[in-house]
């Protein structure tokens, strides 16, 4: 039983002494939806280290994630060959991210956490990105989330920013 009891109180000191490493550990993060909106990420006690663009090849930004109010959609990306989701990448710190979760509805499994390859203005990263469970076709974002996607324009190609302003609303 001593032998056990020992084992046990050198694993918590173990765990004690690496989980403040995985916590903050450096990660990356790419936000194509309302999150492009610095302020707003700023509001969600959401640090990061460096905010920079970046694009994901063969996806496409669509407004299927079904939201509380009918007919209205959030953003999301899925798998699109020869389309562009461009956005704002951020170095930022897995405690972050998982305060993020929060936000994104992870726990009532509207939006999941997954890795994707984004080409950025420092390379190609393996960054962070959220993908929406919950969606619907025929769903159309307000003008307020566009409004948000279109605070990213410092971090945008002027086609894509173009592209935004064009995106029908549902008021």
């Amino acid at each position: 039983m001593k032998k056990w009891f020992i084992l046990f109180i050198i694993l918590v000191v173990v765990l004690i002494l690496i989980f403040p490493i995985f916590k903050d550990r450096k990660v990356c993060y790419f936000s194509y939806g309302s999150n492009m909106n610095v302020e707003q990420i700023n509001s969600r006690n959401f640090t990061y280290s460096d905010v920079f663009s970046g694009y994901v090849d063969d996806y496409k930004l669509v407004f299927n994630k079904v939201s509380g109010t009918q007919g209205v959609g959030y953003g999301n990306i899925v798998p699109e060959i020869n389309s562009k989701v461009e956005g704002v990448t951020y170095y930022t710190y897995e405690d972050s991210l998982i305060n993020m979760d929060a936000y994104e509805g992870v726990s009532s499994n509207q939006y999941y956490r997954t890795k994707i390859n984004v080409i950025t203005s420092k390379g190609e990263l393996l960054c962070d990105v959220y993908i929406a469970n919950n969606t619907k076709e025929g769903l159309k974002p307000t003008q307020n989330y566009i409004n948000q996607l279109l605070q990213g324009k410092e971090y945008l190609s002027d086609e894509y920013y173009n592209m935004l302003l064009e995106i029908e609303t549902y008021n």
